[in-house]
């Protein structure tokens, strides 16, 4: 994996050491990864949420694999989730239309924290955070 920069220079390269864990839709993986003149080992959480989105959680630098992993590198419930697109997806039918009762703030700053997330596929229409409800009609 190659991150860059918005003017198209290379950041940081990251490789994969090892594999922790892999099922359909998350894998944890350590990865070795140079910035300049540093390198190390991290942790990183990968969620397929779609067919062209992704999200990773990154831990902090390690000096070893075995210590990447460890709480005091990675610890899932606190890292931020960074969510990844495809540069040019197809576009496809949103299979979300029709009326869902929404609790919770919904508005401008779209403040929410995303530290805590429920990774079920359970079907719930809405999400509930709060005590208001509002309703949300979405067009394809």
């Amino acid at each position: 994996m190659h991150i860059t920069r918005q003017s198209g220079a290379m950041e940081t390269r990251a490789l994969c050491e090892q594999i922790n864990k892999q099922t359909p839709t998350e894998m944890m993986a350590v990865v070795h990864y140079t910035t300049g003149c540093q390198s190390g080992f991290m942790c990183m959480m990968f969620y397929r949420r779609d067919t062209h989105v992704a999200e990773i959680q990154m831990g902090s630098a390690a000096s070893r694999v075995e210590d990447a992993c460890a709480p005091d590198h990675f610890d899932i419930n606190k890292l931020p989730y960074i969510t990844l697109l495809a540069i040019n997806p197809e576009s496809e039918i949103c299979p979300l239309e029709g009326l869902y009762p929404i609790r919770g703030a919904i508005g401008p700053p779209y403040v929410a924290s995303r530290h805590k997330r429920n990774h079920s596929n359970n079907n719930n229409k809405g999400h509930i955070h709060g005590g208001h409800h509002h309703e949300i009609n979405s067009h394809r």
